[in-house]
Parts: structure tokens; sequence; C-alpha cells
């Protein structure tokens, strides 16, 4: 069990995390074009996503097999207005400002607290976590939900287990090299 004063500092340096993505995001949401205007991969997800949305659950096939799916599942499940963009990378840094939670109890559960304490603490200030937050990619939520995977599976739970089956699942629709996993 945590005790108050490390739950405390852990709790103060994710709310600050989450203070500096919010900051970057609104530092370059004014000068970055790309966020107001999304072009390649990030077009191609919010098409498929929009498509998802007005009732098209399979897409054209040249569409489908482009990119993997599971993202646009993703943005079509959350509300976003075409040519508002905001509330998707403010979901993402949310959902990033958890994975620091969790990679926390990961790196606690298997290393030892001071890892996980260090492991949280040098994924704040790692710069490509941050960027693809802002950005409509799906290597953020890719992360935070490979660390729900594990954190899940290295329970004791069965329960748990069984649910980190399901986001494994749901992690080889993100990302098809996960299909690998069955080895193991």
């Amino acid at each position: 069990m945590l005790s108050y004063d490390l739950m405390k500092k852990i709790f103060l340096i994710i709310f600050f995390a989450l203070i500096l993505k919010i900051i970057f995001l609104f530092s370059i949401y004014k000068y970055d074009p790309l966020l107001k205007i999304p072009q390649l991969d990030s077009s191609y997800y919010l098409k498929l996503a929009l498509d998802l949305k007005k009732g098209k659950i399979i897409p054209e096939p040249e569409k489908f097999y482009l990119l993997s799916p599971g993202y646009s599942y993703f943005l079509a499940f959350i509300s976003f207005k075409e040519g508002n963009y905001l509330n998707i990378y403010l979901i993402q840094i949310i959902l990033g400002t958890i994975s620091i939670f969790l990679i926390y109890k990961l790196g606690s559960k298997i290393f030892g607290e001071r890892t996980g304490f260090f492991s949280s603490f040098l994924l704040i200030f790692y710069g490509p976590a941050t960027f693809y937050e802002v950005h409509i990619l799906s290597e953020s939520i890719l992360v935070f939900f490979l660390l729900l995977f594990f954190l899940l599976f290295f329970s004791k739970k069965k329960i748990f287990q069984i649910l980190s089956g399901i986001i494994l699942g749901y992690l080889c629709l993100l990302r098809q090299n996960l299909l690998h996993f069955w080895v193991f």
C-alpha cells in the first residue's frame, strides 16, 4: 500500500504533467496548421471515423486496409465535430497523463516503487509522447492501452486477466504487429 506522502507526490507530479501538456497544446494550437487541418494518416483516420459515425460499419475496401482500424473506432466512439479536433487532443492528453500513473503502477509492481516513480518521471519529459498526444495519430492511445494491458495481465484476479485479453484484442486493431503476443 502506498503511503500518503508518496501518493501525494505522485498526484502532484501527474497534475504538473497534465498542466504542462495542456499548455503545450494551446501554445502550438494557434500556430500549427496540421492541428486544424489534418493531413495524410490523420485525415484518413478522421474520414474513416466519420464514416463509422454515419453508420458505415464496413467501409470500402480501399479505405479499410490502408491503416489499422482501431484508432478510427476510438475516434468514432468519442464525439468530435468535423473541423474542431480540440476535444480529441484533450482526451489524448488525459489518456497520456493516466499513462504516467499506469507506468508508475506497473514499474512499482515489477521492479519496486523507486523504479516506478523514476519511470513515470521519465515519461513526463519524453517529448515524442507529448507530441503524439496533440496529433491525430494512434501512438498515444496505443501506449495507454498497452500499459493498461500489462498492468491487468500481471494482476492476480481472473477478471482483470480476462479484461487484459479484451484489451489485447483491441490493441491488435490498433497495431497489427501485436498479433505476435499469442506466442506468450
